[in-house]
């Protein structure tokens, strides 16, 4: 039965929902204006393709008035699209109410999954408190249906759990009649859940059976590294030496931090992991250096400066990346906490200035760690040093206590025109801050509002600005509501709008609809020219037409040449498309979001956002599988070759250029 589910769940993916005759239901779709008669015309044809068109679109309407409608379709062809349909336009009482109707009157098996995950998403805690009674009023070996995992982690996503429901997971790994698929999928949500211990044979047996899938034993290694355990078994600890897969190599590098340097033996394996030729294993190590358990014997000088050795040796090597010896540097120093020591070491190792500036923020005089990365602050023209000593100036308020030169840099922040800056200010400001500089803030604020609430490119600095106003007083809050409810941009309107629970949004500018929909089924892939080498992308233009569009647009122009990849998460994401490299910047324009019923597994592309609708020019590319992104994120492509690149990339390389084929 789990092969004919399978076949079926890929049979839906493949058969395409939107192409390239339906400009009316893409456009009105992009306008956000969802226009009835265009979608009926879709919703009520004879084409499965169309409907499934029209599903996809109503998913991101979020009005409750389609609801009658979609639930006149024939559930049994299309019960799996019409639950994720509801899932995405909210938590409405006549959507949970058919949900769980539906779930009691026996669907199609290959539908259960989709069932559970409409319901935790838009379940209340009552629903999961339903859930879990369902769960447990079967008697039987095992619970009968698919699925019950996708929806604790879509409740959990949303702060709703329960202890019961973390027994569920518990079962769900534990039982041995259950499939591997459902054990990966309550792997992932325990881990978010927290420790289990009870699971910790099952772990063992899963890393040490080399049948286990990639994503299996990957959701294993996030369980221990929330049980912070590395488990010193004989034969898996053979076997990490013999892995060739970066992917559970980092996995692994995540959770070494826990081994115990009782012998050197072990000492050797992390070393060992240390000098990975893969640069995200080898990140990952460096990073997990600094959370190493030390031993009573590190207390000896000699066994203490051999291993300051073995790691001094590796940051002198300058043909590892900057952000592996940064990252070594600031671990080298949670480990030893020798401040005065590494101070003469760091202008030898001619560091990136972002290292330099974290490291100085560690100064256990915390006066002095401010005058130093205030000095970057003032003295650099470059926005990224900008934005790390101001983020790190944050973290030193509470030593500050509102100095002058504290409030300088902040006013000064506020008041500049980068977005980083504005935002990361607005957001640090606190409640003792407001009260010593209230009317200069609402000055500084009202000005800023006015001028940026039209440029897309500070869609972020325009929220935290408004929630800055909130925190001064509720009459110059309701002020800064109304100017910002005049914005031409669809997703500060709609930000406004739910402020004060108005209805009152408008539709989305169409200026770049037209320039954007002509690329929108003109390729099928393209290849990204990286400084590591090619990485090959197969578009989906059936789900998700503008985000590719877009992207092809963009690469057409050169847009994408010479961008660095400007965030790298080992075994999670690496992220590039931002001309500042801050992580703020984009296009000059927003488009939409496309979410879709399609799971970010290892390699797939999503769009980057700080919300819906707030897409522009960045993408990221998964390094392995994570379910909480699903129906969250734009998924616009997939990667066919060039994964050994994806997980050799690192914050010093880049786009060299995109071909579009």
């Amino acid at each position: 039965m789990r092969i004919l589910i399978i076949l079926v769940v890929l049979c839906d993916f493949a058969l395409a929902q939107y192409d390239s005759a339906m400009n009316d239901l893409i456009k009105t779709t992009y306008e956000r204006s969802f226009d009835k008669e265009v979608i009926n015309t879709y919703l009520h044809s004879n084409s499965e393709q169309k409907i499934k068109a029209a599903l996809i679109s109503l998913s991101h309407s979020e009005d409750s008035s389609f609801i009658p409608e979609i639930l006149k379709l024939d559930l049994k062809y299309y019960g799996s699209q019409v639950c994720f349909a509801l899932a995405q336009i909210g938590a409405f009482r006549e959507s949970i109410d058919f949900l769980w109707r539906y779930l009691k009157e026996s669907p199609p098996p290959e539908q259960f999954p989709k069932i559970f995950f409409a319901i935790g998403k838009i379940g209340s805690e009552r629903d999961l408190t339903e859930l879990v009674r369902f769960y447990n009023s079967f008697d039987g070996l095992f619970f009968p249906y698919e699925g019950i995992a996708e929806a604790i982690l879509q409740f959990q996503i949303r702060g709703i759990k329960s202890d019961d429901a973390k027994s569920i997971l518990e079962t769900e790994i534990t039982n041995k009649f259950s499939s591997q698929t459902r054990i990966a999928k309550a792997l992932f949500t325990l881990s978010r859940y927290g420790a289990s211990h009870l699971i910790y044979e099952n772990l063992l047996s899963t890393l040490i059976n080399g049948s286990s899938s990639e994503e299996l034993l990957q959701f294993a290694l996030m369980n221990l590294n929330t049980m912070k355990v590395y488990p010193e078994h004989p034969w898996i600890m053979e076997k990490i030496k013999n892995l060739s897969d970066p992917g559970l190599k980092i996995g692994y590098a995540k959770i070494i931090s826990y081994l115990d340097f009782k012998s050197l033996q072990n000492e050797n394996l992390f070393f060992h992991f240390l000098i990975d030729k893969n640069e995200n294993v080898a990140l990952q190590s460096a990073i997990s250096f600094g959370d190493i358990n030390l031993p009573p014997n590190f207390t000896n000088k000699e066994i203490n400066n051999s291993i300051k050795e073995r790691i001094d040796l590796l940051l002198r090597n300058r043909l590892r990346s900057s952000s592996y010896r940064g990252e070594l540097f600031l671990s080298r120093l949670k480990v030893f906490k020798d401040y005065d020591e590494q101070i003469d070491m760091i202008e030898r190792l001619n560091l990136n200035s972002k290292y330099q500036i974290l490291f100085y923020s560690k100064n256990p005089n915390k006066v002095m760690a401010f005058k130093k990365i205030s000095g970057f602050y003032w003295d650099s023209s470059n926005i990224k040093d900008k934005v790390e000593s101001l983020t790190q100036i944050l973290e030193l308020k509470s030593d500050l206590k509102n100095t002058e030169d504290y409030k300088n840099i902040l006013i000064n922040a506020l008041s500049s025109n980068y977005a980083p800056l504005i935002s990361i200010s607005a957001d640090g400001i606190d409640s003792s801050f407001i009260s010593f500089n209230k009317s200069q803030l609402k000055n500084i604020i009202e000005e800023q509002i006015k001028i940026l609430k039209e440029n897309p490119d500070f869609l972020e600095t325009v929220i935290s600005l408004i929630n800055l106003s909130e925190k001064i007083d509720n009459e110059f809050y309701q002020n800064i509501i109304g100017i910002a409810k005049s914005s031409k941009l669809y997703p500060i309107r709609k930000f406004a709008a739910s402020k004060n629970d108005s209805k009152e949004i408008g539709l989305k500018e169409l200026g770049k609809f037209q320039e954007i929909w002509e690329y929108a089924f003109k390729y099928k892939k393209a290849t990204i020219e990286t400084s590591k080498g090619n990485i090959v992308i197969e578009f989906y233009s059936d789900i998700a037409p503008i985000s590719v569009a877009n992207f092809c647009m963009l690469a057409s122009k050169n847009f994408y040449n010479g961008i660095f990849f400007h965030r790298v998460v080992p075994g999670f994401v690496i992220q590039a498309g931002d001309p500042t490299a801050t992580g703020w910047g984009g296009p000059g324009y927003d488009i939409i979001s496309e979410f879709s019923d399609t799971d970010f597994n290892t390699g797939y592309v999503g769009m980057a956002s700080a919300g819906k609708d707030t897409e522009g020019s960045q993408f990221f590319i998964m390094q392995g599988s994570y379910p909480h992104l699903d129906s969250r994120y734009t998924l616009f492509a997939k990667v066919l070759s060039g994964m050994q690149i994806v997980y050799n990339i690192t914050e010093d390389d880049k786009i060299i250029s995109i071909k579009l084929e």
